[in-house]
């Protein structure tokens, strides 16, 4: 874990214009890059940056899932799977109602670097795999289901039992 965490600050430290912006436009789709973008920016713009890298990861996690979508586009915005709660969604920001502006460029710029370091370095998963994760001041139903692997900033993240 600590390996992980090492790897991302030196990664994270690395301006996005050491990788050339044609690699960036061949590799990585920039409406998927914008979509991780905001759900970083939504679900954890307060966060430090291991805590955007999870939200990160666990998003990325679930588009390799067969459980999940298979685009980051598909699985930031796909609604819940319980027939009676049709309003939720996975990330809880794009069905609450409130209007899903940018307000802070800065943030959003941060958000985006996280996300294509996210996108690039796939194999520093500093989740431990998790496909779920919640804020730490809440206590969702469907956490005893799963097992806890790690807590970054405000959020404690989860991976199917093994």
């Amino acid at each position: 874990m600590l390996a992980s965490m090492a790897v991302l600050s030196a990664t994270a430290a690395t301006p996005l214009s050491y990788i050339p912006v044609s690699f960036i436009k061949t590799h990585l789709p920039d409406r998927e890059v914008q979509c991780l973008a905001k759900n970083i920016y939504f679900e954890a713009r307060n966060q430090d940056e291991y805590g955007k890298f999870g939200v990160a990861q666990v998003t990325l996690n679930r588009v390799e899932s067969p459980k999940f979508p298979d685009s980051i586009c598909k699985v930031v915005f796909q609604p819940s799977k319980l027939p009676k709660k049709r309003h939720l969604c996975q990330f809880s920001w794009y069905c609450d109602g409130i209007p899903d502006r940018i307000r802070n460029k800065i943030q959003y710029e941060e958000s985006k670097r996280i996300a294509i370091l996210a996108i690039l370095h796939r194999d520093k998963d500093i989740t431990g795999g998790a496909t779920h994760y919640h804020a730490s001041y809440v206590r969702p139903w469907w956490a005893k289901k799963l097992e806890r692997t790690v807590k970054l900033g405000d959020h404690i993240f989860y991976r199917e039992r093994r």
